[in-house]
């Protein structure tokens, strides 16, 4: 398995930061408009953000503000990019550093921080191809971890 994955989910908001977000708890503002991924990749995190404080105050706050939930990633990219009257996009780092332009990063408090480990496995049929489990290795390797860490995945 592998010990690396993407950054924590964060806020990205709007090139300039145009409504001024600086926190977790300024989404939670009435009136703040928030996409959210509800399906692959990031399903779920912006649940987990919330709740961290064990407050469903929050989660509530947090919910009614959502104005978008995407089935995966690249659907919440290109609904982002379509609909610019979203405040802010709840997903994991690597969507901004891959793509600078498109959005600017809000750090979040640890305390909302979330993780998730990004695991590799060889299969059944691919333990029958060494190159399987080269691939693994090299995932795995200092010179494949410099690989996640350019484009904002933790690798420790």
């Amino acid at each position: 398995m592998s010990d690396k994955g993407p950054g924590a989910s964060l806020p990205l908001v709007r090139p300039g930061n145009p409504r001024r977000i600086r926190s977790f708890e300024d989404l939670l503002r009435p009136g703040m408009s928030v996409l959210v991924v509800n399906g692959a990749g990031p399903n779920g995190a912006w649940e987990d953000a919330a709740g961290r404080k064990r407050d469903i105050r929050t989660v509530s706050r947090l919910r009614s503000n959502i104005a978008a939930h995407a089935r995966n990633s690249a659907e919440a990219k290109a609904t982002w990019v379509a609909d610019q009257s979203i405040d802010v996009w709840l997903i994991w780092n690597i969507w901004q550093v891959a793509s600078p332009d498109l959005a600017d990063v809000i750090p979040i408090a640890p305390e909302y921080a979330v993780y998730r480990n990004a695991g590799i496995a060889v299969t059944t049929r691919g333990k029958e191809k060494p190159q399987a489990q080269k691939f693994v290795n090299f995932l795995q390797s200092p010179a494949g971890g410099a690989i996640f860490s350019k484009w904002g995945w933790k690798t420790n």
